[in-house]
């Protein structure tokens, strides 16, 4: 494992949403700030979250920025806490005066964020010898079996080749399956957490998908980390993944 090797997770859960940006709140971070689709960013601090989990925060001082960030215009807002990174886009609900004078953008709660963090376990590349294969759904041919290209005990990543219709971050695979090199197979959900097109092709195309295993069954993380293990000791130095 790399020493600045992250994992993303997508958050959509309402509660952990507001966890994370009251907590963003509390510590006073100062933000990353701008125009959804543009370069050009400030540096705010997030003043406050309100029982909505609308977001207040300073507004843009360079007139190629705060033409953007108007009311109806979307702002993409990136921060760091200790330990991970948080970026999510929202709404531009509000621009106004608060006390001292200073302008105040109000953006509206967002629906989900994308945490980063420090890996905590190892991501392996798998061997192309060593069967591991994930079905992301059952009644589509070209997403049954795939071998996987690495794995960790939270997730891993595919290619699809032929597929009709493109997945972006967020997208869950409810009915999926792992199974493992000694034959186990385990049902469980995956979500895309990033997605890129390798080639587009007159009847569909190819896909790369990083994977994050969502509510694993008990004993699920023991069995991949077992493996995992045994991949990595197999050919020391050779199988991490970048």
């Amino acid at each position: 494992m790399e020493g600045h090797d992250y994992d993303r997770f997508r958050v959509d859960d309402p509660a952990e949403v507001m966890a994370l940006l009251e907590r963003s709140a509390r510590a006073r971070v100062l933000c990353s700030v701008r125009a959804a689709g543009r370069a050009e960013t400030y540096l705010s601090p997030l003043h406050s979250i309100d029982e909505g989990g609308a977001v207040e925060l300073d507004a843009p001082r360079a007139p190629v920025i705060e033409r953007l960030l108007v009311p109806g215009g979307t702002a993409s807002v990136d921060l760091r806490l200790s330990d991970c990174r948080v970026s999510f886009e929202a709404r531009v609900e509000r621009v106004g005066h608060a006390a001292g004078g200073r302008t105040r953008i109000r953006l509206a709660r967002p629906d989900w964020l994308m945490r980063l963090q420090r890996r905590e376990t190892y991501r392996v590349r798998v061997p192309e010898d060593l069967p591991v294969r994930m079905t992301l759904d059952p009644a589509d041919a070209a997403m049954v079996g795939l071998q996987l290209h690495d794995l960790s005990t939270q997730g891993g990543s595919v290619s699809v080749t032929g597929v009709r219709q493109r997945f972006g971050a967020g997208t869950v695979f409810s009915g999926g399956r792992l199974v493992l090199p000694d034959g186990t197979e385990w049902q469980l959900a995956f979500r895309v957490i990033h997605a890129a097109v390798l080639r587009r092709r007159g009847e569909g195309g190819d896909m790369r998908l990083g994977l994050q295993f969502v509510h694993p069954p008990a004993g699920f993380e023991t069995a991949v980390g077992q493996w995992v293990g045994r991949i990595a000791r197999r050919l020391p130095g050779e199988h991490a993944a970048a």
